[in-house]
């Protein structure tokens, strides 16, 4: 199921994006803790992305109007991007004005979806290793976000930082923040998103999701960034653990 697809369907069905290891979706419990799928469900559930999944690694989404009924809900698999190797060696991201500033979202719905791909496709033709990393204007000037499809992360020391307002709470932060000790740092949340002289001074910025788990982040609208391949290498390898 590609985003034209899932554009198509109600805006008000809600959606998660898992990656399968070998047909086994390591943080499951968390991603249906987000979907609020209810406990007597999960094994319906939990049953169903594992088909989907059959043995391979990969990409599972699932999309459901009522999670309740699992028999209604969608699940496709999709391979792993062909370019994660790549990413790993860090990303070059391009800024853009996000639509809207909303409420801090309970799930992943078709809509906020649809939003994303429009801001994907404004941002204009994106060399391969770029993505698009979603500001909001404030009193104080432009506060970044998230990625249209990953959350912010930034470094100064041992103190990592991610937005908690406005943005989805992430299964993979939560992730990362399970293993943060592991690998020497302390990550904490902060409500406003960071400054483009924050980011600039940082020593270091990652994005993170579902699929890529964490990458760093190489420059940021040319500006060149530190990009911290080996704190994001070890706490990929933290997460999987």
């Amino acid at each position: 199921m590609d985003d034209t697809e899932l554009i198509a369907l109600p805006g008000e069905t809600c959606f998660e994006t898992l990656r399968v290891d070998a047909g086994r979706a390591p943080r499951m419990a968390m991603h249906l803790d987000r979907l609020g799928v209810p406990e007597g469900d999960r094994a319906a559930w939990q049953a169903a992305i594992t088909r989907c999944a059959a043995g391979r690694d990969g990409v599972v989404r699932i999309v459901a109007r009522d999670v309740r009924d699992v028999a209604s809900a969608v699940t496709a698999y999709r391979p792993l991007p062909t370019d994660l190797e790549v990413r790993a060696r860090g990303v070059a991201t391009r800024t853009a004005p996000r639509a809207a500033v909303r409420p801090t979202p309970a799930r992943k719905t078709l809509a906020g979806r649809s939003m994303a791909a429009r801001m994907r496709q404004e941002a204009g033709d994106l060399a391969p290793g770029t993505e698009v990393l979603l500001w909001h204007a404030t009193a104080k000037g432009p506060r970044y976000l998230e990625g249209c499809t990953s959350s912010l992360l930034w470094r100064r020391g041992d103190l990592v930082t991610t937005v908690a307002e406005h943005v989805l709470p992430s299964v993979s932060v939560r992730r990362l923040a399970e293993v943060a000790d592991a690998v020497g740092v302390t990550l904490q949340l902060r409500r406003e998103g960071p400054s483009r002289d924050e980011l600039a001074a940082s020593d270091g910025v990652f994005l993170a999701s579902a699929i890529v788990e964490i990458v760093p982040v190489a420059s940021l609208d040319g500006l060149p960034l530190i990009c911290d391949v080996e704190l994001a290498r070890r706490w990929r390898g933290a997460s999987r653990a």
